[in-house]
Formats: structure tokens, C-alpha cells, sequence
């Protein structure tokens, strides 16, 4: 059955072998794709934010030169100290762990233009308008992620990391990072660059991940299964939203191995959060790999599950006559209201900006893109 799935999914994805590129008034144009801005730079291309003029939609396209492949690998490394044969293995596995899934919750690969004549691979994705989800340093202990808001948005990462399992995918890097947002408020994982596709076992040796967010039976130096391995960053994820801060920080790797690997995850008792969270932190971050939450597991959980944020959310908002909203049935009634059309957040050009981010963050204070505004919208809730 997963199988068949993911044949129906590729079928979906275009794929190109011509590309034109035009210059028009300094408008360049790729195909049917009107270039805009850079939304982010790598080691072997850009990625660019257009419009396809072709059905009036944006469109994250990230472009990969072969030429400079080719030269790093003629001398050695890649920028930044990226082999290429790295790069082009990681490449090669996005396409394919994109071109074989669809999710609301996964980043949606489009199109792939391979450009042999030209030199250069072009993969267009789906266009995530408000960036990620959380800008790197925009969380601390002090500047929190109320829990209601952190529901929200973690139940839609929960479903498309069980997606993943359920089609036989590892992502091998779960962290905010790799988590964009979608203008209605909608998450999307993304970065598949360290994912594997697996048959019944996934167990692996070599570690992959980035060091803050690893299991500790790879801290371990042990064998580990990829799946409990995600589970478990998908845990500390959640925990940085809630607490502000990652449970496990050092001076240099080795130290932070050796703290993860304990497994003993320091819960700041500062910090409120409910039975049902704290429950629900226990299991997936439990130290014992087999007796950690599968994703199966995690969507039966009641905190994910139930809808607490709503009733909060509602509470708060008719207090500050935002009737509209607090009426609204579902979470996708309510990401239509706090994100009606028009109000989007445009886009604008960061050179520095994470490769298939965008834009600057919403002005919406309610789902948490403003978390000051946020949290005083959730401070009678977190008492």
C-alpha cells in the first residue's frame, strides 16, 4: 500500500529537460517563471522566489549549478566544506523523498528542470510565504511559545512527520529550523537532505541530524532506529517552543553527547505547562528508545489531539472582540480567519535568509508569528 502511494505522488511531479532563460527590462525569466527576489544563497546555487506565470502563483525555485559541482569537486570541497559528492547525494535524496510523498504538511516538490545543456538542476517547491516558523534566536527563556499557540502548530509537524513513517521515511533532521510556514497558517517540513527511505528495519549507524537535537542512544555511540531517532527530535523541538530553550546545552559537542546521552531531561518547574503536556513530554522524550512514542502513537495522544488551544484562543478573543475568530469550528476555520486573503505577509529580499524561507514574519499576533503579542493574548490561559 505505501508503496503504491508514493507511485501515485510521483506522477504528480513535472519534470523538464529544456530550460530558456530571457531577460526582459532586467526581469529575468526561467521557463514560464518570472524571477523576483533571492530568498536564500548555498554552497552550489540560490534559491530564487517566482512567479509562475503560467496559473498566478509564487513558487520557491531553488537552482543548483553543476558547473560549480564539478569545480569544488576538482578542488577538493565546496564552499563551506561541502564535498560535492555530499551535496549531489543530498540533492539526489531530496528529489527523491519529495517526488515520492504529498502532504499539507510537507513542503510540495512542483517541478524538476534538469538543465543538462545549461549546467544546472532546477527543483520548484511550494512557496511557504511566512518564512519559518521560528527565526533562529527568536526564542529564550524569557520570550516563550505559549502552549496553546505551540499545540497549534506542533500537531500539523506531528502529522506530517507521521505521514513520513507511514511511507516508510526517516527525516534524519527534525528540528524549527526545517519547519516553514505557509501564509494561512498552515506548517510545512522541510529539507529532506538527511532523509532515508527504509523496508521494515531503520536501523542505522552513521549519525545524521544536527548534535542539539540527537537521541541519546546515538550520543550513545550505539546503532540506532531512525524513526525513534525523528521522535525524539521532534520532542525536543516542541520543548525549545514551550520552554525557550534547548534541554541540553554545552561548551563544546563532546560535553553536549555526554549530556544527551544521559537522557535526563531537565523540565524547568518556572515554567507551566499542563498534566497532559507533561505526560506527553515523558513519553517522547523518553530516554529507552522501544518505550518512546511511535508516530502513530503521538496521534492518539490526548494533548495533540484535543483542542485546548482553540477554547483558549476563543476565550481571549472575545474579550478583545474578535468574535469572528472565537466562532470559528476548527483549526481551519480559524487559520482562514487570522489569515484572511490579502493579509499574507509579503516577501522581501534576505540574502541571508535560510534556502526556501521568506518574508518577513506575519503581523497576525494570534497563531504566534508576534510572540509578545502572542503571549499576552495566552496570559490568562498560562496564568
Amino acid at each position: 500500500m505505501g508503496q503504491r502511494t508514493l507511485e501515485v505522488a510521483s506522477s504528480a511531479i513535472k519534470r523538464t529537460h529544456r530550460l530558456r532563460v530571457g531577460v526582459l527590462e532586467g526581469t529575468t525569466f526561467l521557463n514560464q517563471y518570472t524571477v523576483l527576489d533571492t530568498l536564500g544563497r548555498g554552497s552550489f546555487g540560490k534559491v530564487k522566489r517566482c512567479l509562475n506565470t503560467a496559473d498566478d502563483e509564487l513558487y520557491a525555485v531553488k537552482i543548483v549549478s553543476r558547473r560549480q559541482l564539478k569545480a569544488s569537486h576538482r578542488g577538493g570541497s565546496g564552499m563551506g566544506g561541502a564535498s560535492s559528492s555530499d551535496a549531489l547525494s543530498t540533492l539526489r535524496r531530496e528529489i527523491e523523498v519529495m517526488t515520492g510523498l504529498s502532504h499539507p504538511n510537507l513542503v510540495r516538490l512542483v517541478e524538476v528542470i534538469d538543465d543538462v545543456a545549461g549546467g544546472r538542476l532546477l527543483l520548484v517547491m511550494e512557496y511557504a510565504a511566512a518564512g519559518q516558523l521560528v527565526a533562529r534566536g527568536t526564542l529564550s527563556p524569557e520570550r516563550r511559545m505559549p502552549e496553546v499557540i505551540a499545540q497549534f502548530y506542533f500537531r500539523q509537524m506531528a502529522a506530517g512527520m507521521a505521514h513520513l513513517h507511514a511511507h516508510h521515511v526517516v527525516h534524519g533532521d527534525m528540528k524549527p529550523d526545517n519547519v516553514l510556514l505557509s501564509g494561512d497558517a498552515t506548517v510545512k517540513i522541510a529539507d529532506f537532505g538527511q532523509a532515508r527511505f527504509f523496508d521494515v528495519r531503520d536501523t542505522f549507524r552513521r549519525t545524521r541530524g544536527t548534535p542539539a537535537f540527537l537521541a541519546p542512544e546515538i550520543c550513545a555511540g550505539e546503532d540506532y532506529r531512525g524513526r525513534q531517532a525523528d521522535m525524539w527530535a521532534l520532542g525536543v523541538s516542541l520543548y525549545q517552543f514551550v520552554y525557550g530553550q534547548l534541554p541540553f546545552e554545552a561548551d563544546s559537542p563532546a560535553q553536549l553527547y555526554d549530556l544527551i546521552a544521559t537522557g535526563d531531561v531537565p523540565y524547568p518547574e518556572a515554567v507551566p505547562v499542563s498534566i497532559e503536556l507533561q505526560d506527553f513530554f515523558r513519553r517522547i522524550l523518553c530516554p529507552v528508545p522501544d518505550a518512546r512514542l511511535t508516530a502513530q502513537d503521538m496521534m492518539q495522544h490526548v494533548w495533540v489531539v484535543g483542542d485546548q488551544w482553540i477554547e483558549a484562543l476563543s476565550a481571549s478573543l472575545r474579550q478583545g472582540g474578535g468574535e469572528e475568530l472565537a466562532e470559528a469550528a476548527d483549526p481551519d476555520q480559524v487559520a482562514a480567519v487570522v489569515f484572511p486573503p490579502g493579509r499574507e505577509p509579503e516577501a522581501e529580499e534576505d540574502e541571508g535568509r535560510e534556502p526556501g524561507a521568506a518574508g518577513p514574519p506575519s503581523p497576525s499576533p494570534v497563531l504566534g508569528r508576534d510572540l509578545d503579542a502572542a503571549v499576552a493574548f495566552c496570559a490568562a490561559e498560562n496564568g
